[in-house]
């Protein structure tokens, strides 16, 4: 989490600190803290309710909007900037939200968005529930049907720990099995236990030995993570 806020914070540095900035696919809404502690006025959407009333307990920085990446709530021309982190590989039709993003930019807007590179191991493909890793020609491929110019290529980053891999897809799939119970969309990083607010992903964060195997990669055969900025074509 912490390499990616990073990440984000660095791709917007040059953009006016009142911009306003979309978030799609933002989870419990720490990129939109981050960003309006600059003075930002910051959006999020996600499917997941359950982990926008987490984002919106957290805080009272930034808006949150249920919706899906594909059908945006918003009028033509409306953001700044946009950021997308690690989004695309979840959607069936990643052509269809990357259009849509484009859409609710202005001209000449910023897109920041984050994929996993094709260098990923499967076995972290299958239990993700990706549908697809990127190079860099796809994901410039479907930003040019969007319209989007390449900006930048910014950070590729390599460490993925095998304990993240199992400690993720084990919340994933308690989630999809809340999600079923529940009758709501619930999301690895939102389940909480009962009586807590902190949610278990944060909390098995603190753990010491999560903590010492993060400094330790697992698989560098390659960059496993990628930020590109794109611009809206005027």
């Amino acid at each position: 989490m912490q390499m990616r806020r990073t990440s984000v914070a660095y791709a917007l540095a040059n953009i006016p600190d009142d911009s306003r900035v979309l978030d799609v696919g933002c989870g419990i809404g720490d990129v939109v803290r981050t960003l309006s502690r600059r003075g930002m006025r910051v959006t999020g959407v996600d499917i997941a309710e359950h982990s926008l009333r987490i984002a919106r307990g957290a805080s009272q920085q930034g808006d949150y909007v249920v919706a899906s990446a594909d059908r945006l709530p918003f009028e033509d021309g409306t953001f700044d900037a946009l950021v997308s982190i690690e989004v695309l590989e979840h959607l069936p039709d990643d052509h269809a939200a990357a259009t849509e993003m484009a859409r609710v930019l202005k001209p000449n807007g910023l897109l920041v968005v984050s994929v996993p590179n094709h260098y990923y191991f499967q076995s972290y493909r299958r239990l993700m529930g990706h549908f697809r890793h990127y190079d860099r020609q796809s994901l410039l491929a479907i930003a040019d049907q969007a319209g989007l110019i390449l900006d930048r290529s910014l950070a590729q980053h390599r460490t993925l720990n095998a304990v993240h891999l199992y400690v993720y897809a084990g919340l994933r799939g308690l989630a999809l099995v809340t999600s079923r119970i529940s009758g709501q969309n619930v999301s690895a990083y939102s389940l909480t236990l009962p009586g807590r607010r902190e949610t278990i992903y944060e909390q098995l964060k603190r753990l010491w030995f999560t903590r010492l195997v993060d400094k330790v990669p697992s698989h560098d055969d390659g960059p496993i993570q990628t930020f590109f900025s794109f611009r809206k074509a005027v």
